[in-house]
């Protein structure tokens, strides 16, 4: 019987959904980010460039694309935002309750509500 030393491997954690949920809301906060940083460098570039044609109905329509986009993603970044605080919330203030508060499921839920509330608020 021989026994090699040292071949004993620590043990992993465990992700059991807990901290994947701050990790959707992370990473849809980020991307969120990065498509209004697009966004507004891809405008601001055109109209620094004047790449737009001078036009003052390429203009109106430009200006509004921008606002839309502008608008739209920034309501999605603060639900985003709220929604990130809520679950930093309750791992703090309940920890031993936050897998029945805050799951995947949840996370995904509040996800979508947070794009289909300002994109419809900002189409009225």
């Amino acid at each position: 019987m021989s026994v090699a030393a040292g071949t004993h491997q620590p043990a992993q954690p465990r992700d059991d959904g807990i901290t994947f949920a701050s990790k959707i809301l992370l990473l849809h906060l980020g991307v969120v980010n990065a498509v209004l940083c697009l966004f507004y460098l891809m405008f601001y570039a055109a109209s620094l460039l004047r790449l737009l044609p001078v036009a003052l109905d390429a203009m109106d329509v430009a200006c509004l694309l921008f606002g839309l986009c502008f608008n739209t993603l920034h309501s999605i970044a603060l639900w985003t935002l709220c929604a990130l605080n809520f679950d930093r919330y309750f791992a703090i203030a309940t920890p031993l309750h936050y897998g029945t508060f805050i799951n995947t499921k949840k996370v995904r839920y509040c996800v979508v509500c947070g794009k289909i509330f300002p994109c419809s608020s900002v189409l009225d």
